[in-house]
């Protein structure tokens, strides 16, 4: 009652029952007492649900990375059939080319998606051979347990067996001592009550003392039994304490094994998503905005459609061109002779 309040106080009986929520019955139970040692087991055994939770969580992130790929790809196809079904009277020439130019480079992402899906695709493939190996199918069932939980458990039953026996035995040899006791009790009642008349029950009486007699040896040898039984059960309970402690280590390192898998497949996996060649990603943007700075020319566009349509001559489709050039031209000639003028007033 007391611990109760305690750990109401201190705020851990909410803490222990999320644990039994979600399946710990072995929370603050004694390794070594009665069948915990089964918690072992079921740890091996529930390592599985854990990989399974690991294997989707990798499975997730898998089909988010194809999503996107499938959206680039939708992207790609959507935007180009509509840029190359726009109206030739607004876009045209070098333009329309840069637009289509940026959806090709958009694709050329989806490779890099695909090499990243890919690499996941390895890392789940790769902890699901471990994971198979590790896990079998139990007989008779379509559940998984660990390869070595049969062998386990049959160590850890026939370490704890001689102690069972004891333990039985004890048990059966304190009921035997009750019972004689209880029996013992009732001929000592029954002598006291012929105690007013010992001459006409001497015979009973005399049947009865040889009773109590009997029960009380059975009672002392019952008692010395315990206390050898007892006895034994120390040192067996010693025995167990140790063998237990040595078929743990072998479930230890068992889970060392499976929680080494899952930092590794973590590790692989922070390697997979990300994209080991940026040289290529770069050299994609890179040629995206390069193309857009380079090859589009809004004056050479405008000069098509003045020629296309026939506002200007094939041999003056540059003339806009000619006329920035001549200007920038003439701006620079006037420049040079105003510093001559200035150079001349110098000498005079």
């Amino acid at each position: 009652m007391f611990q109760n309040q305690l750990a109401s106080c201190l705020g851990l009986q909410e803490r222990l029952e999320s644990f039994h929520l979600f399946g710990n019955p072995y929370l603050g139970k004694c390794f070594y007492e009665g069948e915990n040692f089964r918690s072992a087991l079921q740890r091996l055994d529930g390592g599985y649900i854990i990989s399974q939770d690991l294997l989707e969580m990798m499975e997730n992130i898998r089909d988010v990375y194809r999503q996107l790929c499938n959206g680039y790809n939708e992207f790609c196809i959507t935007s180009s059939r509509r840029i190359r079904h726009q109206s030739t009277l607004s876009s045209y020439h070098t333009t329309k080319r840069a637009q289509l130019s940026t959806v090709t480079s958009i694709q050329k992402l989806i490779s890099v998606e695909q090499e990243r899906i890919q690499n996941i695709q390895t890392v789940i493939d790769s902890y699901k051979k471990s994971i198979d190996e590790i896990y079998v199918t139990a007989h008779f069932t379509h559940q998984r347990q660990h390869y070595r939980t049969k062998d386990i458990k049959r160590q850890f039953k026939e370490a704890q067996s001689s102690l069972n026996d004891c333990t039985k035995r004890l048990g059966q040899l304190r009921e035997a001592i009750t019972k004689t006791r209880e029996s013992l009790k009732q001929v000592d009642c029954a002598l006291e009550n012929m105690m007013c008349n010992t001459s006409k029950f001497e015979k009973h009486r005399s049947t009865l003392v040889r009773k109590q007699t009997r029960r009380v040896e059975t009672v002392q040898k019952i008692a010395e039994q315990i206390k050898l039984a007892q006895k034994e059960h120390y040192e067996l309970e010693i025995t167990w304490h140790k063998r237990a402690t040595s078929i743990f280590d072998e479930c230890q390192k068992e889970e060392l094994k499976r929680l080494d898998l899952i930092k590794k497949t973590l590790y692989d996996f922070s390697q997979a998503v990300q994209v080991k060649d940026q040289r290529k990603l770069e050299h994609i943007y890179h040629d995206m905005t390069h193309d857009i700075q380079i090859k589009q020319d809004s004056l050479a566009d405008i000069t098509w459609w003045a020629k296309a349509y026939g506002i200007i001559d094939f041999d003056d489709c540059f003339t806009p061109l000619k006329i920035h050039r001549n200007q920038s031209t003439n701006d620079n000639n006037e420049n040079e002779e105003e510093e001559e003028d200035i150079e001349l007033d110098a000498i005079v």
